[in-house]
């Protein structure tokens, strides 16, 4: 029996299908099942010949690992990603000594969201060839986004081995070594790169948000009046995922336009086209996300907010529609139904820290300051590399009058961070109301050394003097 699959486009979370094709039943039976084929019927037409054909070709020489791979390739980049994904595990199974399948179904799997999954794959990649500096990379951004700073920085330090000068990992140590809280580092491995590129305005732009975080505001104005935030400086080579376009037709093309011109910040060109595809394919979750984006940046806040709720009843079990919805309704001041998507987003992914910071914010405008906790506890067990999530935690303990958890949440936040201001201001007033005014005058002390002047630290200095006449 035959059992075609629908179109699947990047990043979409379907769940539960089962694939199949049919095939020459007098051939011999190959070593892995069948090639997957889908149901063209709805695909554009050029795309579907070629599709076709690599389909029939992977099924004329079943024991041939590149020809399924390659149809993997070509389902991805013309956007049937799970179908990619089987055609990319058929051809590991086929051969397991080429390192190139597993590194594009972890690609795959990470734009459908699973990251644990892209990992697992790509260390198996890495294993078969250490050398491919791309791996590195995606590891350590991935590392990241999961809240393994330890493992993100030893990623991104491998890969700066074998590219010193590459921005994405620059960009992916910083990262690293600020959620690690060596903020002084992360300057002076900038100001390094700067001295050596002093036209590059990507990492000025870096020097100074660092400087910012450091609390050093003339020298982050001076560096941030040289950067400039430039997204195309986060790209690099990538040739064994670039192979992909080569098999791009029709519909897959366009969509590969439509990104290239919102890339490069030609809003207008690339909502034209992403207005024409959705009139091609109203469901497809890449262009309906593409449109969002290209809405907003376009200052189209209404346009974006139609497509994005028009995306999540297509696909409501795509986590960004959710967490790019529960950003809309906060700029419109609906904070109920933002909290309602980002819900939503937790249920979908719960090691999403992220998602907890956010509602834990959402909470505090709303002082509902218990629930606002639990948000970041929550965050805390994703997210424990991350110091603002221990400072929310302790600021908003001491404000419920928990100071005995507040001071190790604190404590913890300057240890990784050394130089962050509020938590030592925070810490303060917490060792003062438990009594500790020795070691809240430390705190408040090795604030001033680092901000002095601000009248945060001066009304913090004033309730500690209170809290100290107070006592008998």
């Amino acid at each position: 029996m035959k059992v075609r699959l629908l179109p699947a486009i990047a990043v979409a979370f379907i769940l539960g299908l089962i694939f199949g094709c049919s095939g020459d039943r007098g051939a011999p039976e190959p070593a892995v099942s069948p090639p997957v084929e889908v149901d063209l019927s709805a695909a554009d037409p050029d795309a579907a010949e070629k599709l076709r054909e690599l389909f029939l070709r992977a099924a004329e020489a079943p024991e041939n690992a590149t020809h399924r791979g390659e149809l993997g390739m070509a389902y991805a980049i013309n956007g049937y990603q799970i179908a990619a994904m089987n055609s990319y595990d058929q051809a590991a199974e086929l051969d397991p000594t080429d390192p190139r399948w597993n590194y594009l179904l972890a690609l795959a799997r990470a734009h459908s969201g699973d990251l644990e999954g892209a990992l697992a794959a790509m260390q198996v990649s890495i294993d078969l060839d250490p050398s491919y500096l791309s791996s590195h990379l995606y590891r350590g951004h991935w590392m990241l986004d999961l809240g393994d700073a330890p493992e993100a920085e030893r990623a991104f330090q491998i890969a700066l081995e074998m590219d010193p000068d590459n921005r994405a990992g620059l960009l992916g140590l910083a990262r690293a070594m600020y959620r690690l809280g060596r903020n002084e580092e992360v300057i002076e491995m900038l100001e390094a790169a700067t001295a050596d590129r002093p036209g590059d305005g990507f990492l000025f732009h870096l020097l100074g948000t660092a400087y910012r975080f450091q609390g050093e505001f003339e020298k982050a104005e001076r560096a941030l009046a040289k950067g400039k935030a430039d997204t195309k400086a986060l790209r690099w080579e990538d040739p064994w995922s670039e192979d992909k376009m080569k098999f791009m037709a029709g519909y897959g093309a366009d969509m590969l336009q439509a990104e290239t011109f919102l890339l490069s910040g030609r809003g207008p060109e690339a909502i034209a086209v992403l207005e024409s595809l959705r009139m091609r394919r109203p469901d497809d979750l890449q262009m309906l996300n593409n449109l969002s984006v290209a809405y907003r940046r376009a200052g189209k806040e209404e346009e974006s907010f139609e497509v994005l709720e028009s995306g999540v009843e297509i696909h409501p079990e795509y986590f960004p529609f959710h967490m790019n919805l529960a950003t809309a309704y906060e700029q419109r001041d609906d904070f109920d139904r933002a909290l309602e998507h980002l819900d939503r987003v937790i249920e979908l992914n719960p090691s999403l820290g992220m998602a907890y910071q956010r509602k834990g914010l959402i909470l505090i405008g709303q002082e509902r300051l218990e629930e606002a906790l639990a948000a970041y506890e929550a965050a805390l067990s994703y997210e424990s590399g991350n110091a603002m999530n221990f400072l929310y935690a302790g600021t908003i303990a001491t404000e419920l009058g928990q100071c005995g958890r507040a001071i190790r949440w604190l404590e913890t936040a300057t240890r990784m961070q050394p130089e962050l201001v509020p938590a030592f201001i925070a810490l303060g007033e917490c060792r003062a109301r438990v009594g500790d005014f020795v070691g809240a005058e430390l705190a408040l002390d090795r604030a001033a050394e680092i901000a002095p002047g601000l009248e945060s630290l001066a009304a913090t200095r004033d309730l500690v003097a209170e809290l100290e006449s107070q006592q008998p």
